[in-house]
């Protein structure tokens, strides 16, 4: 819904409902473009994502029975690395797709996960697990190359330094992002923050109204990116 109706702020801090009242519907414009509209963003995101699906399911063929035997050795990292980034793709595109609305460090998702209902902080923690995930599936691979070509690498003298490395990444990749929840804001503060959006934001997308909208709090209380 992107026009809320009065009834939806039962509860609500009454100065950002007046805000939206008195001001927003006055002064702003409820019409965007097709550029602005977030759902056409998100439409178009799940677009992409449909289009490169096969792409994917190519790759997962290539990797899998393609590999040449010489390269035997990083096919599962391949895998691995195919596997985060088919998951990274998703997740951005259908499950989560963020809609940021700068410079202000706060968004909407709009995915799939939205609709049933999750809670954004697992949804952003989702999303950006998938992109570490990414990057720590790189790391591997090449120090698994690296390995290959290095017969003193201390990978190859001591086996348990490789599982202890691997163990390591993995656990920072799951785990690097739980600090930033201390520093959400919580549910209780979300109104006063949006109030704060709105100084730098006089008229922002209609969406900016929806429940699901979340404003990020750094330890600072410097929410401007």
């Amino acid at each position: 819904m992107l026009f809320l109706d009065p009834i939806v702020w039962k509860g609500r801090n009454p100065a950002f409902e007046d805000y939206y009242q008195h001001f927003y519907l006055k002064n702003c414009r409820n019409e965007t473009s097709f550029f602005e509209d977030p759902y056409n963003y998100a439409a178009i995101t799940s677009a992409i994502a449909t289009a490169v699906f096969p792409i994917h399911i190519l790759a997962f063929y290539c990797i899998l029975f393609k590999t040449p035997k010489t390269m035997d050795g990083i096919k599962k990292d391949l895998i691995v690395l195919h596997c985060w980034t088919f998951y990274c793709d998703n997740a951005l595109n259908v499950l989560l797709i963020g809609y940021i609305f700068a410079p202000v460090f706060c968004g909407v998702p709009l995915g799939v996960l939205t609709y049933y209902g999750v809670p954004v902080v697992i949804i952003g923690y989702l999303g950006q697990i998938g992109v570490s995930g990414v990057g720590t599936s790189l790391v591997i691979l090449f120090e698994t190359r690296y390995t290959a070509v290095s017969p003193n690498s201390i990978f190859n003298k001591f086996p348990i330094s490789k599982k202890l490395f691997l163990a390591t990444n993995y656990i920072y990749t799951a785990t690097f992002l739980i600090p930033a929840f201390y520093y959400w804001t919580p549910d209780d503060r979300q109104i006063e923050e949006k109030l704060n959006v709105l100084r730098v934001i006089p008229c922002p997308s209609p969406v900016f109204f929806e429940d699901q909208v979340v404003v990020g709090f750094p330890p600072d209380h410097t929410w401007i990116a």
